[in-house]
């Protein structure tokens, strides 16, 4: 990817698995360990480890990469989820759904990665 990761997305499945189109959003952004709780750093960087492969541009030019979190990774995933602060569990309800419907099942989580706004610069 041209650029650094911006915004990650983990599509939550759905808690009732006859929807399975019906998958929930949990965006995380880059900036988030430093304007909100650092756990959100340490969050971003474990996704950001993930194998990637390069998956297209959106309709507005956005550069993005898409993953899988699968068995032990998953479940790593998981157990971070369950550090949250308080704090940020009271203040973000994606994240307490992703507490709720990830163990529900086994299914793999697609995470999707996405890179600056193509007017921005490659540094930012």
């Amino acid at each position: 990817m041209k650029g650094r990761v911006r915004r990650i997305r983990v599509d939550l499945p759905p808690t009732n698995l006859q929807y399975k189109a019906s998958f929930t959003y949990f965006f995380i952004e880059a900036r988030w360990g430093e304007d909100r709780h650092p756990w959100w750093g340490q969050l971003f960087r474990f996704l950001l480890e993930l194998e990637r492969h390069p998956d297209g541009f959106t309709h507005s030019g956005v550069e993005t990469e898409v993953a899988l979190l699968t068995g032990q990774k998953r479940q790593e995933f998981l157990e971070l989820l369950r550090t949250a602060p308080e704090s940020e569990l009271a203040g973000h309800r994606t994240l307490r759904s992703a507490l709720r419907r990830l163990p529900q099942h086994d299914l793999d989580v697609p995470v999707r990665y996405f890179g600056p706004q193509p007017e921005q610069p490659l540094g930012d």
